[in-house]
Order: structure tokens, then C-alpha cells, then sequence
């Protein structure tokens, strides 16, 4: 195996594991919003990552880790990982792992109609098709006409259109600033923002919480960092596909651990979304 196959190896691999990582953190999640606030869980998380980056790369990087040229977009990325955070467990609690996770990944699809408005990118007509099978795929999972609809189910949606917007200024930003910065900064005001809310919501964790509320942290962390480390050794486009094993790792994981069995039409929509979401992935990437 030569120098570039091993890098794209070593590249693949860490972001299989990282998507493996989120899974297993929407699972964590999932579990705790059954009997802890979503405001707690967002707060404490972030709280948590702040002090664990601070560790990990305060002393690696200095006073680099907190310099950014751009403070208004990355106070616009915390709001919105706050928005994204919130909307998604809340939604844990109400929906399958599996149907929630899939409703967010047409996020890919949301972003390159924001890339198109906000960034001025030029999108081939053939990612049109792509979008419109992923909102099928997506009107599969809700079945707004169905026995099976409730308004819980536009949170996913909710949450995919936030991720978007976010996704959108990481890539404004993501040619001159850090990772590492925009990572800390994420936590941060996540941190700030969430804490603003935290009296009034706060109860003391029992143990079992408290291990489940370290182990999100620590998990989502290590899901970030392994997607990070990713883009040392492959590009972006290269990735991109990969991202939708969180499909099948969020069904194994709703199945073995909370006894979901998706209904046809679910499973369905979540193959015509993975599908669609490839299809644009790498349409993008070959323009």
C-alpha cells in the first residue's frame, strides 16, 4: 500500500468511526432526554467539551485556540448549534433514531440551495433530481397525511435547515480559521447561550446521568475530532458519501438498543435519502 492509498485509508477509516461516534452519541441522548432536561443535557455537554478542548489542544496551540478574525459568524455558528442540538433530541424523544436521523440528512441537499442564495455557487441542474427525491424520501418518514404524522416529525426538519445554515458559514470560514478554533468556539458559545436558560431548568443529575452526560460529551467530542483529523489525509468531496453509514449505524443502534423496527415506508424513505444525498455528493464534487 503506497503514501496515498494509506492516507485515504486512514482517512475513510477515521470518518467511518466518527459517524459510528454521532450514533452512538443520538443513542446517549436519546436515552437521557427521557429523564433530563434537553436544556441540561445541551449546557452540561458543551460545558464539558469547552474544558476537555482546553486540555487537549489549550497547550498545544496557545493562545491560537481562541483567536479567530471572524467573532460575528462564529457567535452565528453557536446559536445555531444550540437551535441544532435542542431540535434533535427533543425530537429523540418522541421519534425512532433511525427516522430522525435520516429526516436530518437532507441537510447535504438544504445546504446547496443555501450555497446557491447565500454563497453564489452555481448548482448543476441534475442536483434538482437529487433534492427532489430527498424530499420524498423525507414525506416517506413524516407521512404528513398519515395515520402516523405529528408535528413532532418537522423538528428533524428543523434541525436539518439550522445544520445548513451552519454548514454553510463553517465553509465561509473554513479557508483561513482553525478547525480547532471553530470547534472551540462552537462549545463555547453553545456553552454561554444554553447557560442563559440553565436556572430555570436545572436538576442535579442522579449517577446513571451524570455517566450518561460525561459519555455524550466525551463521545461527540471524539466524533468531531475523528471528523477533523479525516481532512488530514483525504478531501472533503472524498468523505462526503461516507457520512451516510450514520443511516444504517442509527437503524442497527435503534433496533439492538431501544427494540425499533422502522415501518416499510420508513425504511423507504431513508434508502431514497441516503440514495439522493450520494447522487448530489457526488454530482458537487465532479463539478
Amino acid at each position: 500500500m503506497d503514501i496515498t492509498e494509506a492516507n485515504r485509508f486512514s482517512g475513510i477509516s477515521l470518518v467511518v468511526a466518527a459517524t459510528l461516534f454521532f450514533s452512538i452519541m443520538d443513542a446517549i441522548a436519546k436515552n437521557l432526554v427521557q429523564s433530563y432536561s434537553v436544556i441540561n443535557i445541551t449546557c452540561v455537554r458543551y460545558v464539558i467539551q469547552v474544558f476537555l478542548l482546553i486540555i487537549i489542544c489549550g497547550f498545544q496551540l496557545g493562545k491560537n485556540l481562541f483567536t479567530t478574525e471572524f467573532v460575528f459568524i462564529q457567535v452565528a455558528r453557536g446559536f445555531l448549534i444550540v437551535g441544532i442540538s435542542i431540535t434533535f433530541f427533543v425530537s429523540l424523544k418522541y421519534l425512532p433514531l433511525a427516522d430522525a436521523t435520516a429526516i436530518t440528512f437532507i441537510s447535504p441537499i438544504l445546504t446547496l440551495v443555501l450555497a446557491l442564495f447565500l454563497l453564489k455557487e452555481k448548482i448543476m441542474p441534475r442536483l434538482w433530481i437529487a433534492v427532489f427525491f430527498g424530499m420524498i424520501g423525507v414525506i416517506a418518514i413524516i407521512k404528513p397525511t398519515g395515520v402516523f404524522f405529528s408535528p413532532i416529525t418537522l423538528l428533524p426538519v428543523l434541525t436539518a435547515i439550522l445544520y445548513s445554515a451552519y454548514e454553510v458559514l463553517t465553509k465561509k470560514i473554513s479557508g483561513t480559521e482553525s478547525p480547532y478554533t471553530s470547534l472551540f468556539y462552537s462549545a463555547m458559545v453553545g456553552a454561554l447561550i444554553s447557560s442563559l436558560v440553565l436556572p430555570l431548568t436545572w436538576q442535579t443529575p442522579n449517577l446513571q446521568q451524570s455517566f450518561l452526560l460525561i459519555s455524550l460529551s466525551v463521545v461527540g467530542l471524539l466524533a468531531h475530532y475523528f471528523l477533523i483529523l479525516s481532512l488530514k489525509y483525504v478531501s472533503v468531496s472524498t468523505i462526503q458519501p461516507y457520512h451516510y453509514l450514520s443511516l444504517a449505524w442509527a437503524s442497527l443502534i435503534g433496533y439492538l438498543v431501544f427494540n425499533e423496527i422502522p415501518d416499510s415506508l420508513s425504511v423507504l424513505g431513508i434508502l431514497v435519502i441516503g440514495f439522493s444525498g450520494i447522487i448530489a455528493v457526488k454530482l458537487e464534487s465532479r463539478k
